[in-house]
């Protein structure tokens, strides 16, 4: 089930069906048994921060190809947490027939069981931000309690200081992003730019 539901946000965020065949082997190989989730942040082009999830067995291999990626970038691995709030994300949905359907319905479900913020996705979707602490029981209570779908639940590194930066200046991040992107090491790459 949590297979299927990865895949299925890879494929709604875009991302190229030979990382997703590469996150299953590795994620399935023997030598993963024993992989790290690790953290990692540093300063990348115009002073924006960024935090990168790992998962990775050799922590070395993955410090030393994130620092060639930073140097590459004239960036510095240094700590950036402190501008980032760890919090929880829940997509989640309500049925078609279902009278909870309406964007008020589901605020006020989602504020209910702890939700800081709500957006309307649209089509009876909704997207909730709460503490990451809360991630769990919010998801539980959505679908037991009010009986919606949850299409995606995740933890996120949500900005709370930001840096603004131009068009040509997002072009340059946007590369040096998919460039750590590319590592096999990385899952997610989370930035403060505005």
């Amino acid at each position: 089930m949590r297979l299927a539901t990865a895949i299925k946000q890879a494929k709604q965020a875009d991302m190229p069906k030979e990382n997703i065949e590469r996150a299953i082997n590795r994620a399935t190989s023997k030598e993963y048994t024993n992989a790290d989730h690790t953290v990692y942040e540093g300063l990348g082009p115009h002073g924006v921060a960024l935090i990168i999830e790992c998962l990775t067995d050799n922590r070395n291999r993955t410090v030393k190809a994130l620092r060639n990626k930073f140097n590459r970038m004239d960036g510095v691995m240094t700590p950036v947490a402190y501008m980032f709030d760890k919090m929880g994300r829940v997509c989640f949905a309500a049925a078609e027939d279902s009278p909870d359907r309406s964007f008020d319905t589901m605020f006020e479900h989602a504020i209910d069981v702890g939700a800081e913020d709500v957006v309307d996705l649209g089509s009876g979707r909704a997207e909730l931000t709460c503490q990451f602490s809360d991630l769990g029981s919010i998801t539980k209570a959505l679908s037991n309690n009010h009986a919606y779908t949850i299409e995606r639940m995740e933890g996120i590194y949500m900005p709370n200081t930001t840096v603004d930066i131009n068009d040509e200046q997002a072009a340059e991040l946007d590369i040096a992003i998919s460039d750590l992107e590319e590592l096999d090491d990385v899952i997610k790459v989370f930035c403060n730019a505005a």
